[in-house]
């Protein structure tokens, strides 16, 4: 379960006001785009908002269990991508609350799916989130408007100036970071294909990379695998996020694209390179440096698109 807290300056009754109106979502869910339409009822249990997340994708969120100013439970499905749980709590703290946003997967699929690896990137996620349902509470940033899809303005006078800042940072590290898992799987993807073709083992240096900055002396084969594959998504979505704080100040709008390039390939023609674990890219082999380009080309396309996509 990935579980994040903070704390607000606003009573647990402003804070579930925030969260009793469907079009808070809009902003302070990571990866949300737009709410479409609500039951009237809401948040009364059993009834829904119908939302369109990233890539355009539509599908509900449903009420599973309400305490008025203390705890709303949500089942939230994005498929194909799969059905969690969210749980927000609401605890008086001072003059203020803490709120408590856990995560957790809520179907089988979700649930094979779910590893160490996910919960921490659900956290990191989260984090964002809940700092944008606080800033909701707080009245640093405005309710959406009905037809609003993307991130709202924020009003003069209610903080605008630390809020913008915080918060467009905040959108653009979180789309970003859903960016950079797209365009890792997407590397996945063309890199089985590529070995597949070429017959070519999977390589070991991430793993060594891995084990050499936490002075791990032996992983093992299956531990290596485990290493690669979480420090591969892990690499991928802290790229793209890093990226993304970056992309929305970079003007022509077309040197995005090498921008995140130029990023994601960096460790490969340098930081590995720098710990001795390979030899520097000038002394690549030609089919080293067509592989090298084409996976992190794939990965730069994939996640600069589905960036662009969450921007509209």
């Amino acid at each position: 379960m990935a579980v994040t807290e903070t704390h607000a300056d606003a009573s647990p009754e402003r804070c579930f006001e925030v969260l009793a109106d469907p079009r808070s979502y809009a902003y302070w869910v990571v990866g949300s785009r737009k709410i479409r339409s609500a039951d009237e009822e809401w948040p009364a249990q059993g009834s829904r908002f119908h939302h369109q997340v990233v890539l355009g994708i539509q599908d509900h969120t449903q009420v599973e269990e309400v305490q008025p100013n203390r705890k709303l439970r949500l089942r939230a499905r994005a498929r194909p991508f799969g059905t969690a749980f969210v749980t927000v709590k609401l605890e008086a703290e001072g003059k203020g609350t803490r709120l408590r946003l856990e995560e957790e997967p809520a179907d089988r699929i979700s649930s094979l799916l779910h590893n160490p690896l996910a919960d921490r990137l659900l956290h990191l996620r989260n984090i964002v989130s809940v700092e944008r349902l606080k800033e909701l509470a707080e009245g640093e940033t405005p309710m959406p408007s009905p037809d609003l899809d993307r991130e709202p303005a924020r009003a003069p006078g209610s903080g605008q100036g630390r809020s913008r800042r915080g918060g467009d940072r905040a959108g653009d590290f979180g789309r970003g970071f859903l960016a950079g898992l797209a365009g890792g799987a997407a590397m996945s993807l063309s890199t089985l294909i590529e070995m597949r073709l070429s017959g070519r083992g999977p390589s070991s240096v991430p793993a060594r990379a891995v084990a050499k900055t936490l002075a791990i002396e032996e992983l093992g084969a299956s531990g290596e695998r485990r290493v690669t594959l979480v420090s591969h998504f892990l690499v991928a979505a802290v790229t793209g996020g890093a990226w993304g704080t970056l992309a929305a100040g970079v003007s022509p709008s077309r040197a995005r694209l090498p921008l995140l390039f130029g990023i994601a390939v960096t460790p490969d023609v340098a930081i590995v390179p720098a710990m001795g674990l390979a030899p520097p890219p000038w002394r690549w082999s030609a089919a080293d440096l067509g592989r090298t380009a084409l996976h992190h080309a794939v990965f730069a396309a994939v996640a600069h698109g589905a960036f662009e996509q969450q921007r509209r």
